[in-house]
């Protein structure tokens, strides 16, 4: 339960960023400063890290790091 809040808090902080980096579009400021791109990194890095605990880290456990080759086999294969 409590990763399915973090999925939802972790794309209620996305949202919330890309509205602020399309505020920040049309800034009118001296300077010409691309604020909208200094918004879109935390975007980026949010996006990324909710893509990575939907893959890696939900509650099944599905994705299971084994880099021996032989003992992904002995428990897949039947046969072995």
């Amino acid at each position: 339960m409590a990763v399915f809040l973090r999925h939802k808090l972790l794309i209620f902080i996305i949202i919330a960023l890309i509205f602020i980096a399309f505020a920040a579009w049309n800034t009118t400021d001296d300077s010409n400063t691309a604020w909208w791109a200094m918004w879109t990194v935390p975007v980026i890095f949010f996006s990324f890290w909710l893509l990575m605990d939907c893959m890696f880290e939900s509650d099944d456990k599905t994705f299971i790091f084994d880099h021996d080759y032989e003992n992904w086999r002995r428990r897949l294969d039947p046969m072995y």
